[in-house]
């Protein structure tokens, strides 16, 4: 009668120890898989549980890291361009600045103020990415406008690193079609990471060429 008792009651408290175990935070405890018959099952299904909650435990461990990282991004990308208007305003605000200068400066707020435009606009993209309810709206667009555009908005952070921005989009470049907020900002996006990633007084380049019937942007 001894040996029937152990017999039973050890693997159950082997497996009531994995349980308070991993109760108490030890997401790698097991329960020994020796014992037969019900209490095995018991245990294959307890080790099955655990594993399940160690793996879901392991994502959100990730999504809390990339949420830390995606703050962090947010918080840098906000911080710069707000730096760079406030200081401009209060350049603008004192007296015995040139209209050449002025109009500079004017112009690189408004830049930056269409990058934090964007950056919001992407923020609420990704939402509807992940609602479903992203619907892009194609339409044909002029591909040298667009880089026009986007090397306007970004001659100031350029310009600070002493780089030169440069572009060789061939006459006669046909239209595309596409959704032009999205591929302007997917262009924007590319320079300015080009220009942080580029050593002062380097130099950025941005090519457009005809491929099979597609226009590629490099």
């Amino acid at each position: 009668a001894i040996l029937v008792a152990r017999t039973i009651a050890a693997p159950i408290q082997k497996l009531r120890a994995a349980a308070q175990a991993l109760g108490a935070g030890n997401l790698s405890a097991r329960a020994p898989l020796k014992a037969g018959g019900e209490i095995g099952e018991l245990a294959a299904t307890f080790n099955s549980m655990a594993a399940s909650i160690s793996v879901r435990e392991e994502q959100l461990r990730e999504l809390d890291r990339l949420k830390s990282e995606f703050v962090s991004s947010v918080s840098h990308e906000l911080r710069t361009p707000l730096t760079t208007i406030k200081t401009l305003t209060h350049v603008l605000q004192q007296n015995g600045q040139s209209e050449e200068n002025r109009r500079e400066y004017l112009d690189t707020i408004a830049a930056e103020c269409d990058r934090q435009i964007d950056l919001v606009i992407n923020l609420l993209d990704l939402s509807r990415i992940e609602s479903g309810k992203y619907k892009v709206q194609p339409a044909k667009i002029s591909v040298a406008e667009l880089v026009a555009t986007c090397l306007a908005r970004e001659h100031h952070a350029a310009n600070s690193r002493a780089q030169q921005l440069t572009s060789y989009i061939p006459s006669g470049l046909p239209a595309v079609k596409a959704d032009k907020t999205g591929l302007r900002r997917v262009i924007c996006s590319l320079l300015e990471n080009a220009i942080k990633y580029t050593p002062d007084g380097g130099r950025v380049t941005i090519h457009a060429t005809v491929l099979q019937d597609k226009v590629a942007i490099r």
